[in-house]
């Protein structure tokens, strides 16, 4: 944020269960959209959630 000072906390999102359906194994293999699945299993990270807040002195 420029020179101002800021609080950044950050954490993963991890892929669970439900989600297994369309990012799951087999890599490749169609899911029920038709779409190619990603090979992923429960707990893989998949994306981070960042949260910035400013702060004073």
């Amino acid at each position: 944020m420029g020179k101002q000072a800021v609080y950044r906390h950050m954490e993963p999102i991890r892929l669970i269960p439900p989600c297994l359906g369309c990012h799951g194994q087999p890599k490749g293999a169609p899911d029920m959209l038709g779409y190619e699945k990603d090979g992923l299993e429960a707990g893989d990270v998949i994306g981070l959630m960042s949260v910035t807040i400013a702060v004073s002195d």
